[in-house]
């Protein structure tokens, strides 16, 4: 994946106008790969010059073509917590109450 997929299509996109950082994971069967684009960066012709490079891409026999997914901001996650105890009503106190 990595070699037939991945790195095919983090060198198409590499050079875009505006792109400040490009991440990549492959997986078995997964690739993906993430552009991030400097603060400022018009959305819309950030993500028509992506659909444009990945149009001009041909992927492997079986593969179906590299699409953009939705856009995200880097505030997508911010924090992970994990609550644990033996106590379900006080974790979910805990969790409503001073968590939330």
């Amino acid at each position: 994946v990595e070699r037939r997929v991945t790195v095919p299509v983090e060198q198409a996109l590499l050079g875009l106008p505006g792109l400040a950082q490009a991440r990549s994971l492959s997986r078995h069967g997964l690739s993906q790969v993430t552009l991030v684009f400097a603060d400022g960066t018009d959305l819309a012709r950030a993500r028509q010059a992506v659909s444009e490079r990945l149009a001009g891409l041909e992927p492997p026999a079986g593969v179906e073509r590299p699409a953009p997914g939705p856009p995200a901001t880097g505030l997508g996650e911010v924090l992970h917590v994990l609550l644990t105890g033996a106590d379900a009503e006080r974790l979910r106190t805990a969790h409503d109450a001073v968590l939330r």
